[in-house]
């Protein structure tokens, strides 16, 4: 009995037992946190990409000649081939340019934009997959993507 109370008000080894049961769950909260800055950061990469390549393509007089030189500039951050990849799995085949005309329409206050009748629009868009440490694809039990959308007024086009 004697060996009974010695042992309850005993306090050895209850570092041990608090970190048994703490540690796991830091190690994931630390996991998750890496997990989703990995996310955050590769979808301003993306992002930053789109505008950039927007930027460029809206600046040229014919935009659909320079498609392939704006999706290097969005992928890899230069126009002229064997730049570094921003995302590793990001590649050019993965945005879609699309052009878009919109009617510019003459009120009392005059147009609603400046220009002609019609304004042009570049519109880029993106989806890839996020590979990340697979984390946050356990947590939500299945794929992850990162989609971003971009659209600029063509301002230089001659086309």
């Amino acid at each position: 009995m004697i060996w009974l109370k010695a042992y309850r008000v005993s306090d050895t080894g209850t570092v041990a037992i608090e970190a048994v049961f703490v540690l796991p769950l830091l190690i994931l909260i630390g996991f998750g946190a890496i997990d989703g800055s990995l996310l955050m950061m590769q979808n301003h990469k993306a992002e930053n990409g789109l505008v950039s390549a927007g930027s460029y393509l809206a600046r040229t007089p014919a935009p659909a000649r320079f498609e392939t030189r704006a999706k290097r500039l969005a992928t890899t951050g230069q126009v002229t081939s064997g730049g570094e990849k921003k995302i590793p799995y990001w590649s050019e085949t993965d945005i879609s340019i699309n052009y878009k005309s919109i009617a510019n329409a003459n009120t009392r206050s005059g147009r609603d934009y400046r220009g002609g009748d019609t304004v042009k629009v570049v519109q880029l868009s993106t989806s890839i997959p996020f590979q990340g440490l697979g984390f946050l694809k356990s947590v939500s039990r299945g794929s992850i993507t990162i989609n971003a959308n971009y659209e600029e007024r063509l301002i230089a086009d001659r086309s």
